[in-house]
């Protein structure tokens, strides 16, 4: 399996959650050069960062991480279907320093949705295998909570030692 990177949560939560049944093979870049090159055998990543080789045929999506089927790719399943309880998604939020006014959050928030609204944003978004799902600083503070947790129990159940 080749995955961008040390650590990356949608494959060692693949690789957790079948008994460790799929090899990684950490790649420096998230370039899928070691698929296309036949080294491995499939690749768990982003729709965002496959897609234009999806689109050119060069890959086939097989399945998808989230709990669900992606709006993007409709012909992959999702993981879960086959392992139960696997949902592994990736998200990006803003964060700043501790201590921020209220005022000044809410308004960046404000204005980041106002912006990942626009059709322009949205379409873009979409061609790249993605889509924006923007929260309040409260849904935002909740969804690291629940990842926390979630992460944390997942490796405490396989028993992952400490470094």
């Amino acid at each position: 399996m080749g995955r961008p990177g040390q650590g990356q949560r949608r494959q060692n939560g693949l690789s957790l959650k079948t008994d460790n049944l799929a090899n990684g093979l950490a790649q420096r870049r998230l370039a899928p050069a070691d698929l296309l090159g036949k080294r491995v055998d499939f690749q768990v990543d982003t729709p965002a960062a496959l897609m234009p080789l999806i689109k050119e045929g060069k890959l086939r999506a097989i399945a998808i991480t989230g709990p669900n089927r992606f709006f993007v790719l409709p012909d992959a399943p999702a993981i879960s279907g086959t392992v139960k309880g696997y949902a592994v998604t990736s998200w990006l939020g803003l964060a700043g320093p501790p201590g921020l006014p209220s005022p000044f959050v809410n308004r960046v928030n404000a204005e980041v949705k106002t912006i990942l609204s626009e059709p322009t944003v949205i379409e873009r978004l979409r061609d790249l295998g993605s889509d924006a799902r923007p929260t309040t600083p409260e849904g935002f503070r909740e969804r690291v909570a629940d990842d926390v947790a979630k992460w944390t129990k997942v490796v405490a159940d396989a028993k992952v030692p400490k470094v």
